[in-house]
């Protein structure tokens, strides 16, 4: 096999860029896409000329698709995921893994009858930024970890199609718990929560969550997401991590990707490192992540992000979610 053969599930604003880098890379061929409305597929279909239906069980079966790519909303991940493996497909589901630690069993457990690989799109471990933070942490850089902290907040504008679909803690947060726990290398043992509601208890809140872990080690990490800054933010994002240790400091500032741009409404910061075109094609972290998993199924080598630590995130999630439910420490 020369590239992989790929099919998507879920065709929104994500979707349709999996689906572009999957037509641009040598590695992959986009060979297929499934949503729930035909409406939705016309685009894709007219677009690329591939085979589209919104029967996931007809897309897994396509001989000549090998790899399934699940952009679905995030609590609708086991039922592709689940349809893929059982199929032989390998699979990626974009972040999070899924809302419950039962659904990603179920995911890990058809992926390891079937003998498929399965991965999770942490997008921030192909961001440069956030990889070299990484290293120099797990290579004793700052010496032994005091404490994390991270915040990602978006603009309501940005996060409007998510509101009741999802929460701060899943949408955003999964990015950073990833994050912690690949820098810490170590469990989460006590989680402690608080959220407020005051703009968005119509649509389902919350409209912030603020979050305090505690590993085994005894390293602490704080995370803060909230999806209501105000629409004349002029970044997409505002992103920051920061780690402690007992030698050393180190920052990571997302919330720009180095360009401004000004005019008459203002500043405004375009989005670049995980997806932006360059020479014609989309090019960034999210083409990396599908590359690198696609070169892990054409040369039999694990993925970067294993199911089991899409899991972790899941679990500690869940407990963030239950903790900021009831007002006090939990236990993952």
């Amino acid at each position: 096999m020369e590239s992989v053969g790929v099919g998507i599930v879920g065709v929104g604003a994500f979707g349709r860029r999996h689906a572009r880098v999957c037509a641009e890379l040598a590695e992959t061929r986009l060979v297929a896409a499934c949503a729930r409305r035909q409406k939705s597929l016309q685009p894709i279909r007219d677009g690329y000329g591939i085979h589209t239906t919104t029967d996931i069980e007809e897309l897994v079966h396509l001989p000549d698709v090998d790899m399934v790519i699940v952009c679905t909303p995030d609590h609708a991940h086991t039922q592709a995921a689940v349809a893929a493996a059982r199929a032989g497909k390998h699979v990626f589901v974009e972040k999070p893994m899924a809302t419950s630690v039962a659904d990603c069993d179920e995911m890990i457990r058809a992926a390891r009858q079937n003998g498929v690989k399965l991965t999770v799109g942490q997008i921030l471990r192909f961001d440069p930024r956030y990889w070299q933070a990484h290293e120099r942490i797990v290579r004793g850089g700052l010496g032994h970890l005091v404490h994390m902290f991270a915040r990602r907040n978006n603009p309501r504008r940005a996060a409007e199609r998510a509101f009741g679909r999802t929460t701060p803690t899943f949408w955003l947060g999964a990015h950073d718990i990833d994050m912690f726990l690949w820098c810490a290398r170590s469990e989460v043992k006590a989680v402690y929560a608080q959220q407020n509601t005051r703009l968005l208890a119509e649509e389902g809140g919350p409209d912030s969550v603020l979050a305090l872990l505690t590993f085994a080690d005894g390293t602490i990490a704080a995370l803060e997401t909230c999806w209501i800054l105000p629409d004349g933010t002029p970044s997409s994002l505002d992103a920051v991590f920061e780690a402690v240790g007992t030698a050393g400091y180190l920052r990571v500032d997302a919330s720009t990707d180095g360009l401004a741009v000004y005019g008459p409404e203002g500043v405004e910061y375009p989005r670049s490192v995980y997806s932006a075109e360059v020479a014609g094609r989309l090019m960034g972290a999210l083409s990396e992540e599908v590359r690198y998993f696609a070169r892990c199924i054409l040369e039999d080598a694990p993925p970067l992000v294993s199911p089991e630590e899409g899991r972790e995130v899941v679990r500690v999630a869940c407990a963030i979610e239950r903790s900021a439910a009831a007002g006090q420490p939990v236990e993952p």
